[in-house]
């Protein structure tokens, strides 16, 4: 038995009152002749047909912008629980669709603003075609009619990863347009950071050392354990103190009396050259953490972008304009991004005030919409419309049925 016949739907009654035939059989009638008539004459001399450029555009705009809720179900059979259905999910997924594009389009355009003349309407085109693709994936994921399962499926894909990508640049677009102040102080300090702050770092982290690891200080050491050992007054306790500390008569000379003073330092005795070479890189690591201490109070008390235009003032000129936000579009997106990341993994949300609120919102109705594509196509009466089946025996039916409204003979 067919699906057809399994509905209760397709349940007719044969039975008509002479009025309803009679009224039946002239209007479709009308509509034969009507139609025999426009292939006949042109379709510029009926208005039903004219060319209404107005319309077309408002028929463009609709399918731009939303989903075509006649596009999820096949014409096999149809009820008005499929069409209810079909428009719920066309329209969820036209919502979701339309919030990710309205909160993307400014990523875009700043984005973009780079692109001598193009850029505008290059963002504007993108944002197009993204909404454009979006709700044709929309309707492809639905349709999974037979033969359709493969496509149908690549469609769902697209749909769950357009959402998810569009969900993040959401929030990431939100913020391009209320924190652009934000957006530039975060580039401030992280340009900061990479110019001043870090070689300082870098430079304290080098000069950071072990005094016992110093060779002077080790071959001292050596010296000072080596001599308790010899007898004192010979030439060799002579030998080795000489090689520890210099001449036993300049001992209690000031350093800079003592002979070997004027020498260069790799040739002092080692205990004398172990601590010159300790206190000089003892001064050296000094001077740098002072440095950088001082560049981190200075930043600290002035902020990145004040820092910049007084201290490097060349770095400023080439990323900042003249009120302190980003010249470069791309900057400011790249950074945007970096910061919205950054904050929503951390869970630093509090401070993404308003575009933690798209996001979720984002978030919240393209899972909606996924949910209700993904299921769609799974209902029974929805496979039932686009069964092939159902399909044949409609046709039979309504041509048994123009039989006996219009005569055998009509059609000859």
């Amino acid at each position: 038995m067919s699906d057809l016949n399994k509905s209760s739907q397709f349940n007719f009654d044969d039975n008509f009152d002479q009025e309803t035939f009679r009224r039946l059989q002239q209007q479709n009638r009308e509509l034969i002749e009507l139609a025999k008539q426009i292939s006949k004459e042109g379709k510029e001399a009926h208005p039903i047909v004219s060319h209404n450029y107005w319309g077309k555009i408002g028929l463009w705009l609709k399918e731009l912008f939303t989903v075509d809720s006649t596009k999820l179900y096949g014409k096999a059979y149809v009820t008005k629980e499929i069409q209810s259905h079909s428009r719920m999910v066309a329209d969820m997924g036209t919502v979701a669709n339309a919030i990710n594009i309205a909160t993307a389009l400014p990523l875009l355009l700043i984005a973009m603003a780079d692109i001598p003349f193009f850029g505008l309407f290059l963002a504007l085109g993108t944002a197009s075609g993204l909404l454009k693709f979006s709700n044709k994936a929309v309707e492809i994921a639905a349709a999974k009619k037979p033969g359709n399962q493969f496509w149908s499926e690549v469609g769902l894909a697209g749909v769950i990863f357009l959402n998810l990508i569009q969900s993040v640049v959401s929030g990431v677009g939100t913020q391009l347009v209320l924190d652009k102040s934000g957006i530039a102080n975060h580039f401030a300090d992280r340009m900061v950071y990479e110019q001043t702050i870090a070689p300082l770092e870098a430079r304290v982290n080098n000069y950071q050392f072990d005094p016992n690891a110093i060779p002077s200080k080790k071959e001292c050491q050596a010296l000072e354990t080596e001599l308790p050992k010899v007898e004192a007054n010979t030439s060799e306790s002579s030998r080795l103190y000489e090689q520890a500390y210099g001449r036993y008569a300049e001992a209690q000379l000031p350093l800079k009396e003592r002979s070997y003073y004027s020498s260069p330092p790799n040739q002092w005795p080692h205990c004398p050259r172990a601590k010159y070479e300790e206190a000089r890189l003892t001064s050296r690591l000094s001077t740098a953490q002072q440095e950088l201490q001082e560049a981190q109070a200075k930043v600290a008390d002035k902020g990145g972008l004040a820092y910049l235009r007084k201290e490097k003032p060349d770095i400023y000129d080439r990323y900042f304009d003249e009120v302190g936000e980003l010249k470069s579009g791309m900057q400011a997106t790249t950074t945007a991004v970096e910061m919205f990341w950054e904050n929503l993994v951390t869970g630093n949300w509090a401070s993404l005030g308003l575009s933690m609120y798209i996001f979720g919102l984002s978030v919240i109705t393209s899972a909606i919409a996924v949910t209700l594509v993904a299921t769609h196509s799974q209902r029974e009466d929805i496979q039932m419309s686009w069964s092939p089946a159902v399909a044949q025996e409609k046709e039979s039916y309504l041509k048994e049925m123009r039989k006996k409204l219009l005569g055998e003979d009509y059609f000859d």
